[in-house]
């Protein structure tokens, strides 16, 4: 059974949602249960989760949220 889900964060601006892309890198945490897509529309990240079974969706997701939780700490620090 096919599992999906979206995860939608906004930011405070379109430079920090392509911060945050950048961070999670080219799709995020993949295994070969799960696979993650990303895209930005304004502020908005948005984050794609198919999985084979809803274990791996939900571990896909939890893999997520501490990654964003991450980011979310690290926003206030600055660039070089």
């Amino acid at each position: 059974m096919e599992c999906t889900g979206t995860l939608r964060f906004s930011f405070s601006s379109a430079a920090e949602a392509k911060k945050a892309e950048k961070a999670l890198g080219k799709g995020g945490p993949e295994t070969e249960r799960s696979r993650v897509c990303i895209s930005i529309k304004g502020k908005e990240l948005a984050v794609e989760v198919s999985a084979k079974d809803s274990v791996a969706l939900r571990a896909a997701v939890n893999s997520l949220l501490r990654h964003m939780s991450v980011v979310e700490s690290l926003s206030g620090v600055k660039d070089d």
